[in-house]
């Protein structure tokens, strides 16, 4: 029999059980699963996922250079208006 080491990972309580009924529907522990990722990583010497971070889109990017130029003075910051007029805004330009 192989010889084991014991580890302790800290992670959110919510994402373990949902690794956890992941992990499940495809026959493996949560164990098991880091297990593979140990392996699998040094058999590639890397991270054996690639580790990227979501960007906004060019609408929010956009948004927040508008923002930037109100704060700035370079446009004029828009009128206040009570919230029902806003709301009432919004829902006529959602597309059904």
């Amino acid at each position: 029999m192989a010889k084991t080491a014991t580890i302790n990972v800290r992670m959110e309580p919510t994402i373990k059980k949902q690794a956890e009924v992941l992990f499940s529907s495809f026959g493996i522990t949560l164990s098991d699963a880091f297990n593979l990722f140990a392996c699998q990583a040094v058999y590639e010497q890397a991270i054996p996922f690639q580790i990227t971070r979501r960007l906004p889109n060019a609408e929010t990017l956009a948004a927040f250079d508008e923002c930037e130029a109100m704060v700035s003075g370079k446009l004029p910051k828009p009128k206040s208006m009570p919230v029902d007029e806003l709301f009432a805004g919004m829902r006529s330009n959602d597309e059904i």
